[in-house]
């Protein structure tokens, strides 16, 4: 019995695989960290980890900042989604292009308030399911352009410094997959830029 134990765990390891997803935005990146907007008023940073996409804010301004996730979307195939719906799948009608992706707001308002100084992580979409549908073999390696990319996707933001929106600011982000690896073996990838699978 104890023979058997490493056996089926050399039997179980050599069926895994790795698989390593990075992306390219149109954002300021450095390996090995999120692709970040950074200005005089505002940090924005999208981090892609553990399958889902991950948005956080800070407002570094000396006045309260709104984010109006109702009008803020996340669009796939032209395919406007709001951030505001809890859970929403996206089915996309161009059958060469992923499917679907998941993107969720957990609040109960449409609105968040952020005061100066002050920061939030809130929204997360998945992706995870998408990746996995696209076709990969083992120890093979797939590079893309902007316009090759399978999965290519945005995100609106749609922000005010003033509560009734009277002077939004819109943020537009584009984002698509730039190379994609499976392995047997793990390797090193830029973190906060790969979404990593494991089979």
């Amino acid at each position: 019995m104890k023979l058997l134990i490493p056996v089926l765990v050399l039997l179980f390891c050599s069926s895994c695989s790795h698989q390593y997803n990075t992306f390219r935005s149109n954002m300021e990146s450095r390996p090995d960290k999120p692709f970040v907007l950074n200005n005089d008023t505002l940090l924005l940073a999208y981090t892609f980890y553990n399958g889902n996409v991950n948005i956080d804010l800070f407002n570094k301004s000396k006045t309260p900042l709104y984010i109006d996730w109702r009008r803020s979307a996340l669009i796939v195939d032209n395919i406007s989604w709001s951030y505001k719906k809890n859970q929403r799948t996206a089915f996309s009608k161009n059958k060469k292009r992923p499917r679907y992706v998941k993107s969720a707001i957990r609040r109960k308002t449409t609105t968040s308030f952020l005061p100066p100084n002050t920061g939030i992580k809130t929204a997360r979409f998945r992706v995870k399911n998408l990746l996995r549908a696209l076709p990969l073999k083992l120890d093979e390696k797939q590079e893309f352009t902007t316009e090759s990319s399978p999965f290519r996707f945005r995100s609106y933001l749609y922000l005010s410094y003033d509560q009734d929106f009277a002077k939004p600011v819109f943020i537009d982000h584009t984002f698509w997959l730039s190379n994609r690896i499976r392995s047997g073996l793990p390797l090193q990838m830029p973190l906060g830029q790969t979404i990593y699978l494991f089979y």
